[in-house]
Parts: C-alpha cells; structure tokens; sequence
C-alpha cells in the first residue's frame, strides 16, 4: 500500500506537482535525490546547490553516508535553471533553502514505512510575504510484483503562502511545474539507467 502524502497546507495559494514510476531500487533513487554531486548529472532544473550554512548540529541526520548527502537543518544555495521559449536559462538569485525534514523507512521509531522523504522550505523573504515548501518522497511499490523492491513511485510537490503566493503564480506557476517536472523526470532517467549516487 502506498503512503499518504504529506498533506499541503490548507493556506497554500498554489500547490505544484508530479509523481512518476521509477523501475529502480527505492534506496537507489533516494540516494540520487539526496547527493548533490550527482544533480549536474540528471537534474535539468537545479543542477548545482552549493551549503550557505552547514547544520548547526555536526550530528543531524544525513539522507545517506556521503560527504554530499543533503543534511537536516543546512542551508543551501540552489542554482535554478528554467525553460522559456525553448531555451534554458538561469534564474536570477536562484533559491535559498533549508533543509527541515529528512526520514527513511529505516529511521528508528518510524511510523511510515516504505517511505523515504526530504523537506526544504525557502529562506530570504519573511514568511508572511511568502513561504514555500518542498516535498520530496520516494515510495516503496506494493510487495507481490515480482520485482519486489525494485520499483518506487517519486512525487513531489511544492506550496506557496503569503501575499506574494498569488503573483508567483500568475507570473512564474508554469516554470514552477515544468522545473517539477523536468526533475522528476531527469531522476527517472537517471535511476532507470543505472547512475548511482
């Protein structure tokens, strides 16, 4: 059985997503998402994300061993790039995020199973101008395919809140959505040809 997502918030003005069958290990794909040494490989949308601040806890979880491995509480300087009449081109600024959330079904005490998750929420602007949230998860498919285990689902989804929520989505939704997907689906490749992290 496949896992509630995460519900949005209700306050979300705008709230993206995609999801995508991924034939690779769950471990595999979630290794990917989480090592950012291997974005400039498959991720068209955020290629290279450089730590602002490292987590102010030496001992916060990693999402796996590597040195590169998104962190619980760093800050990272994501560089966007976005396709506009055809053509990429990098975002001004990109994006400041946090990491705020960070599981696997292996993490003790967990009360989801099958189900591998990293959060990020923007850093920058005051949360009552706009907050964004990132939802990132890696889903075990149901046990009884005959490949067990080597199958996930990868879905994401991002909400906007504040008084800016509106006009980000009039004027950038779009790019929004096709930088979800233009993610989801680099990851998809990637994992289904057998890059690991």
């Amino acid at each position: 059985m496949i896992a509630p997502a995460v519900s949005p918030s209700p306050k979300s003005v705008f709230t993206p997503s995609f999801s995508v069958s991924i034939a690779a290990p769950p471990t595999a794909v979630f290794a990917l998402l989480t090592s950012r040494s291997t974005w400039k490989d498959w991720n068209g949308f955020v290629p290279h994300a450089q730590v602002r601040k490292p987590s102010s806890d030496p001992s916060a979880p990693r999402a796996n061993p590597r040195e590169d491995a998104l962190q619980l509480g760093e800050v990272l300087k994501f560089d966007v790039r976005t396709r506009i009449w055809g053509k990429e081109v990098s975002v001004p600024g990109g994006s400041v995020e946090q990491i705020t959330a960070l599981s696997t079904n292996e993490d003790e005490g967990s009360l989801e199973r099958d189900v591998y998750r990293v959060c990020w929420e923007a850093r920058g602007v005051p949360s009552w101008m706009l907050k964004t949230l990132r939802v990132n998860e890696v889903l075990v498919e149901d046990a009884g395919q005959e490949a067990e285990g080597e199958t996930c689902i990868y879905r994401t989804y991002m909400t906007f809140e504040g008084i800016l929520a509106l006009p980000v989505k009039w004027l950038t939704g779009w790019m929004i959505k096709d930088g979800l997907n233009v993610w989801g689906e680099g990851l998809k490749r990637a994992a289904e040809a057998g890059l690991r992290a």
